[in-house]
């Protein structure tokens, strides 16, 4: 009766953990990946600064003063050894100082007419103190920034914008993509040069154009 019981749970367990694999699978899923993760003590009230030549960013507030970030690249259609020429192409360099942490990413694009069906994929994945002032900029990606209580400016070249509780001010602009605000407890300015706008809920003055 005991082995029965055990082997239902067991059953139960991986059943319920089936929705959370599939949804990662589906979010993220390249031929060829290389992650990179790593964890940073930044403290209370510090900065942080992306800029990235190419990337999607998602930001998350979390309890703690530890910021814990996951890169992963990716690429398609391309086999292991083009792959990973790919991967060395785009550097990570991280800095740390008394503002708080700063992450670049630096893409040596290949000369010539790219197929982007065959082109590098990047994803910045991140979990911050959310009284941490965001900084985010990205040359080539989408921006998510969720349940953070400092100021926060975005900033994309191409891609979309979505924010949700955020008690700071609020600055986000993109060059091609639309724009979602909810739940702003302060002023907002939205840009973009080709999109739509949504903003539901905001405390302060709105500016979105």
């Amino acid at each position: 009766m005991q082995r029965t019981i055990q082997t239902l749970f067991t059953m139960l367990l991986a059943v319920a953990l089936l929705p959370s694999v599939a949804l990662a699978q589906k979010n993220h899923s390249f031929d060829h990946e290389e992650v990179i993760e790593q964890r940073f003590d930044v403290g209370s009230n510090a900065i942080l600064t992306i800029d990235a030549d190419l990337g999607s960013i998602e930001v998350v507030g979390g309890r703690g003063d530890d910021v814990f970030l996951t890169i992963i690249k990716g690429a398609n259609n391309v086999n292991r050894r083009e792959a990973e020429r790919l991967f060395d192409r785009y550097e990570v360099n991280f800095s740390e100082s008394r503002r708080g942490l700063r992450i670049e990413g630096d893409y040596d694009k290949p000369s010539g007419r790219s197929n982007w069906r065959r082109g590098l994929r990047v994803h910045y994945q991140l979990t911050v103190p959310t009284d941490m002032e965001l900084d985010i900029k990205t040359s080539g990606g989408s921006i998510e920034i969720e349940n953070i209580d400092a100021p926060v400016d975005a900033n994309t070249s191409g891609g979309s914008l979505r924010f949700e509780d955020i008690e700071g001010e609020l600055i986000g602009r993109t060059s091609g993509g639309s724009i979602k605000a909810m739940n702003i407890g302060n002023e907002v300015e939205l840009r973009t040069s080709g999109g739509s706008i949504t903003v539901e809920e905001a405390d302060g003055d709105v500016i979105a154009r």
